[in-house]
């Protein structure tokens, strides 16, 4: 098989950003911060009852008056030039502004609840979760795709973005990426895929739609690449890539990838990674029996060598990472899956996890700098972590994991995803009456951000 190739803020906010990862002196003389003014212990974020001020004194620290954001109710001046959030608020770590408080968890209310995947990507030092809610209404009901962020203490915070409403059961196959700077969000509305852009001013811009049934997106060094499926009932079923460029223009004529041989009620969401040579995707391979194959893609979307078999079928779930020297990739069988680390040779190890139900044992994957961090929950619950600095090593538990829980596992939907914010790793996920590891995990009350214990 082969893929055809394809034709400002203020220094005082910076300040506080700065500050809040814990910078030296000398690096906030160049945002117009005073280092002699700043003491060691105003390094530290303090506060009670919700509130947290940050010992900072800049240059231009009067502006700190005439910000309404950082003004009662939501925060104060103090005569130090520092700011302080008042209860119930926290720093945006963004913007530099105090902004509404939600805590580690949100919780679904009037008769709203979280249903299907999760989808975080961060910007920085800020992260955000896409979701889908959906109301019964009788016999019909509705659904709202929402944007919620979060910092790197896994507290959400400022208000809930609504970018898609529709009938219950029409919004679902939710994707988020960032560039650093701007996320985009794509979602499925019965049978057509939307994106839309969110800068700073988290407004929304529509950028793309196109008809489909599930979405993937990831951000590499030509631009954003966007892979859809087309309707599997309808044969022959089919990822269709397209590449665009920063600004959201369309970079190449969009290619296609068959991806099964047969009539199937299973959406398969398109895995992918970008790398420094391009970008990685998973499909299925109708040749190999509908198995799994990894397929490396130039910036042009051009095949780069043979395929990698991976020898699993593409079942219900599965995960993707990279960094410059290892692929990790998770794919759900029922009762267990399987975690494969793979090299620029190929497969290195497969290694089993048994555990789960039916539709299988889900991993989230994330790249944290020379290893890779895979995270499952078990029956407890708990979540477990585990990191892998290169695969013909042993794989080396992370510190604060007491052991590798294979075949002691349990179900966890697909809404678990791990991002990286801030340097810190994070477990977002859906939360339920009956515990994170529920089999009871579609319908969800709510959504967590944890930092890893090992982090």
């Amino acid at each position: 098989m082969t893929i055809a190739p394809l034709a400002n803020r203020s220094p005082d906010a910076l300040c506080s950003r700065l500050l809040k990862v814990g910078l030296l002196a000398a690096s906030l003389a160049g945002v117009g911060c005073s280092p002699s003014s700043v003491a060691k212990a105003d390094l530290e974020a303090q506060g009670g009852a919700g509130g947290r001020s940050f010992g900072i004194a800049c240059n231009r620290a009067a502006e700190c008056d005439d910000d309404p954001a950082v003004s009662s109710p939501s925060g104060q001046c103090l005569p130090d030039g520092s700011c302080r959030c008042s209860p119930g608020h926290v720093l945006n770590p963004r913007s530099g502004k105090c902004a509404l408080s939600k805590g580690s968890d949100l919780t679904s209310v009037d008769g709203w609840a979280v249903v299907g995947e999760l989808a975080a990507a961060a910007r920085g030092d800020e992260g955000a979760v896409a979701y889908v809610e959906e109301i019964s209404e009788g016999d019909a009901g509705r659904s709202r795709l929402l944007l919620q962020r979060f910092d790197a203490s896994g507290t959400f915070f400022g208000e809930t973005l609504q970018l898609a409403s529709g009938a219950r059961g029409d919004l679902g196959g939710v994707a988020v990426t960032s560039d650093g700077e701007r996320y985009l969000v794509c979602w499925t509305e019965a049978a057509q895929v939307s994106c839309s852009a969110l800068g700073d001013t988290l407004v929304p811009s529509p950028v793309f739609q196109e008809a489909g049934k599930a979405v993937g997106v990831v951000h590499g060094t030509p631009g954003w690449l966007i892979a859809t499926m087309t309707d599997p009932l309808v044969a022959p079923a089919k990822f269709i890539l397209r590449l665009l460029a920063n600004d959201f223009e369309p970079l190449l004529p969009s290619t296609s990838l068959s991806v099964t041989s047969e009539l199937s009620s299973q959406l398969q969401t398109p895995l992918l990674a970008s790398t420094a040579l391009g970008f990685l995707l998973v499909a299925s391979d109708p040749t190999l029996g509908n198995r799994a194959r990894l397929y490396r893609l130039d910036t042009a979307l051009n095949q780069l060598g043979e395929a990698i078999d991976l020898g699993h079928p593409f079942w219900f779930s599965g995960s993707l990472a990279a960094n410059a020297n290892l692929i990790a990739v998770s794919l759900a069988e029922p009762y267990g899956s399987n975690l494969m680390l793979l090299d620029a040779d190929g497969l290195l190890q497969s290694l089993p996890i048994p555990g789960g139900y039916k539709t299988g044992m889900h991993e989230a994957l994330v790249v944290e700098d020379s290893r890779v961090l895979a995270s499952w929950f078990t029956t407890e619950p708990k979540l477990y972590t585990q990191a892998f600095s290169n695969g013909r090593e042993h794989a080396l538990l992370p510190p604060g994991t007491s052991g590798a829980p294979w075949g002691a596992s349990t179900s966890m939907s697909s809404s678990l995803v791990l991002v990286r914010v801030s340097n810190r790793t994070l477990g977002v996920y859906g939360t339920s009456s009956f515990g994170p590891a529920s089999s009871e995990t579609w319908i969800k009350d709510g959504i967590a951000a944890r930092p890893l214990a090992a982090d």
